[in-house]
C-alpha cells in the first residue's frame, strides 16, 4: 500500500509542479483564477507525497487498534488548518493576506 500510495503521490506532485495550469484548466476557464491557482498548486505540490505517506501509516495504525494516535493526528491537522486559514485570510500576525 505504501509503495502504491507514494508512487501515486509522486505522479500527482510532478503533475502539480510541472503542469499546474493544465490541471487548473480542468476546473475553470477564468485566466485570473488559473494564474492564482497554478501558483498555489505549484507551491503545495510537495505536500501530496507527504500526504500519501501519512494516510497509509494512519490507516495501518487504525487497523492495529491504535485509534487514539490516528484521531489525535487528524484532530490536530484540522485545528492547524483552521488556524492557518484564519491567519492567511484575515491577515493575522506576520502572515500575508491572501
Amino acid at each position: 500500500a505504501l509503495k502504491i500510495s507514494v508512487s501515486i503521490g509522486f505522479i500527482v506532485t510532478a503533475a502539480a509542479f510541472f503542469a499546474p495550469r493544465g490541471i487548473m484548466r480542468i476546473f475553470t476557464d477564468d485566466t485570473g483564477m488559473i494564474d492564482a491557482g497554478a501558483k498555489y498548486l505549484r507551491t503545495i505540490s510537495p505536500s501530496y507525497v507527504l500526504s500519501s505517506f501519512v494516510v497509509v501509516y494512519l490507516a495501518v495504525m487504525r487497523s492495529v487498534e491504535r485509534v487514539k494516535m490516528s484521531a489525535a493526528v487528524h484532530s490536530s491537522a484540522v485545528v492547524l488548518n483552521v488556524i492557518l486559514n484564519a491567519c492567511f485570510i484575515f491577515d493575522f500576525s506576520f502572515f500575508p493576506k491572501l
